[in-house]
């Protein structure tokens, strides 16, 4: 079985991350794309420095960064999730991020009746635009070949492949030990050049082992 999890809501609820459109992906017996967690309950984390830590800021999670920008914390970014009767679902999230120029971001989850994930992001902006990349958190083994990425479980693996672009793994191994967690979390990412309207399309497929 397939079971999508993904949130809209906005960046100021209670013990909140800055995660509008984030997203879990598990097959099976494994948890493959995750929310990580919170990070290591201390002063800092409750204060000022909280979004500067991976697992509070949407760094650490399933969400693009546009023009090297993160989503802001506060109440006024948000996002609103739709399902509908097809099971598609869609969210709107471009005021999580408080840029001017992006004037649109909508992604769009769709379980295709063979098991696969597609996910779109359409972002439009103002102007000659800006820069998007994509990203994938997960506690798993990766490894990446051009615009393919691999997420390996126990009993089979994940394939992420992105309709344009290089994947890149950034292994968050100072952020883990920082924050007292036992495993490796690492952040799958894809880039796309800057446009005034950009489409990104990556399809989730599962390969048993």
């Amino acid at each position: 079985p397939v079971v999508l999890v993904a949130k809209a809501g906005n960046n100021a609820e209670q013990h909140n991350h800055n995660d509008v459109g984030s997203f879990v992906l598990r097959i099976g017996e494994t948890t493959f794309l995750c929310d990580p967690g919170a990070g290591l309950y201390n002063a800092a984390y409750f204060g000022r420095e909280r979004y500067e830590n991976v697992f509070a800021a949407s760094y650490g999670h399933s969400v693009p960064r546009i023009g090297g920008m993160q989503q802001k914390p506060g109440g006024q970014y948000r996002g609103t999730l739709d399902v509908s009767s097809d099971g598609t679902a869609r969210i709107d999230m471009h005021e999580a991020y408080g840029i001017a120029a992006l004037k649109s971001l909508q992604r769009t989850f769709k379980i295709e009746k063979d098991g696969r994930v597609t996910m779109t992001d359409e972002f439009r902006f103002d102007g000659d635009g800006l820069e998007v990349e994509q990203a994938f958190v997960t506690w798993h083994q990766v490894r990446v070949n051009g615009p393919a990425a691999y997420v390996v479980g126990d009993q089979g693996e994940l394939e992420i492949r992105a309709d344009s672009g290089v994947f890149k793994a950034e292994r968050l191994e100072e952020a883990c030990k920082a924050n007292k967690k036992t495993g490796l979390l690492t952040r799958l990412s894809v880039s796309y050049p800057q446009a005034s309207t950009v489409e990104a399309r990556v399809t989730f497929v599962y390969k048993k082992a």
